[in-house]
């Protein structure tokens, strides 16, 4: 009796996993996005990002957010890299890219990145969640309140992302965001709004 309470209290409380992969060039601040994120929602100290490597291959990170668990799978954004994203595209429930907003010179990059990434058909299908990270940088803020720079750069992902898109197909949501990982700013709405929209997609049409 005992072990068949236990078993049916673990299945109570056990929660969906989803699988998020985590997308964008290399120094994006992708790996100091996810330990930002693991530590805001597994109440975990972060390190300090001077120690944050980048990334060869791939890291993992799991939190727990409500009643669905996500799992991270952090992918590398070297170019010799890249051509491994379809792999990870191909299993995951949502996507995240990165955006280092301190670069201007690698915009132009990470918009033929991300470009690459939804040309796959089925992403359109999927939560998708860009991220404007380094707001904080002091010399070269990309990003800014009603700036010029902001609303250039955003529609241009934006219309990336319409280019791939029937008006037949049945869309999985969008989101546009500036974050620092660093300074901890829009970190914890960003992950938030990801978590209500795989509920949404997955979950509530279950």
């Amino acid at each position: 009796m005992f072990a068949l309470s236990k078993g049916l209290i673990t299945q109570m409380v056990k929660k969906e996993e989803f699988y998020v992969t985590i997308l964008g060039l290399d120094d994006a601040g992708k790996t100091t996005f996810l330990e930002r994120v693991k530590s805001i929602f597994n109440d975990s100290i972060m390190p300090q990002p001077s120690k944050i490597t980048p990334t060869v291959g791939m890291n993992i990170g799991k939190i727990d957010h409500r009643r669905i668990r996500l799992i991270f799978w952090d992918v590398g954004g070297q170019a010799e890299l890249q051509t491994l994203w379809d792999k990870y595209i191909s299993e995951c429930h949502a996507i995240i890219f990165i955006v280092d907003a301190s670069n201007e010179e690698r915009i132009l990059e990470s918009q033929e990145a991300f470009r690459k990434i939804v040309a796959f058909d089925r992403v359109s299908q999927l939560p998708l969640l860009i991220l404007f990270n380094k707001c904080d940088h002091k010399e070269k803020p990309m990003i800014k309140e009603n700036g010029k720079e902001c609303t250039t750069n955003l529609e241009i992902f934006r219309q990336q992302l319409a280019e791939t898109r029937s008006e037949d197909d049945n869309y999985g949501e969008l989101a546009i965001m500036s974050i620092s990982a660093i300074d901890n700013l829009n970190v914890e709405k960003s992950i938030k709004w990801l978590g209500e929209a795989i509920n949404r997609r997955y979950i509530s049409e279950a």
